[in-house]
């Protein structure tokens, strides 16, 4: 594993049901039940694959399509991200051609495209909840990625392994690699991750779920002052139902 890599993390991942649908910036889900599943061996098992982290390399919001705009600030090219999410973030482009991608429609759910148009990544390593491990199936591919993308897929011991091509912001065509995995089924990487970016998706959990964000951001070394300032702004959307 010689490419530097980038952690990306959705706090979805941790809660159960995972919900399908979503209105940016506004919370449709409240006092519904929920299960929340515990941090620790998620951190334990990327500890186990060699990954590492500074503090301030660090960076917690709500709205997951930020990832793209920290990732745009270092322009850093030829990325892998670890993406550790309940969503792929890779919908709604069907198309090679990524210079087709208006600007003014990245969000939360496609913002992965964008960072592949533009250079920044290459290869994304999808780690989903065990409740999706069904996905992790080579007949499932073009549930994940458009069917007109995908050259070639294959499945053994570490995921689905789903090699795409694209044509980038330059107009080359670029090979890209999408590894749907387990936690479990991580490599070893052995990298200081040169970002981690967190996002708690209000949007997307219950209000019950909010205590994760001290657990995350304690977990991860961020400051107790920017998850007080999260949290709140959960509670805040709460007032807009």
């Amino acid at each position: 594993m010689n490419k530097a890599v980038y952690l990306d993390i959705d706090m979805d991942f941790f809660v159960e049901p995972i919900q399908k649908e979503s209105v940016d910036n506004l919370r449709l889900f409240f006092d519904e039940a929920c299960l929340l599943l515990p941090t620790a061996p998620v951190m334990e098992r990327l500890k186990a694959c060699g990954l590492t982290w500074e503090a301030r390399n660090v960076h917690c919001f709500t709205n997951h399509k930020k990832s793209y705009t920290y990732w745009w600030m270092t322009k850093n090219q030829g990325r892998t991200v670890i993406h550790i999410d309940a969503h792929s973030d890779l919908y709604r482009n069907s198309s090679r051609d990524l210079r087709q991608l208006p600007n003014s429609e990245l969000g939360c759910y496609n913002y992965l495209w964008y960072a592949i148009r533009d250079g920044y990544v290459d290869e994304v390593y999808w780690v989903l909840p065990d409740s999706l491990d069904c996905l992790v199936s080579q007949d499932k591919a073009s549930r994940i990625i458009h069917a007109s993308l995908i050259q070639e897929t294959s499945l053994d011991d570490k995921g689905l392994h789903i090699q795409m091509q694209c044509i980038d912001i330059t107009g080359y065509a670029r090979h890209v690699l999408l590894h749907v995995c387990q936690l479990h089924q991580l490599p070893y990487f052995g990298k200081t991750c040169d970002k981690v970016t967190i996002a708690t998706s209000p949007e997307f959990i219950p209000a019950k779920a909010d205590a994760l964000i001290f657990e995350l951001c304690d977990g991860f070394g961020v400051d107790r002052s920017v998850a007080h300032n999260i949290y709140q702004q959960h509670q805040d959307m709460q007032k807009q139902k």
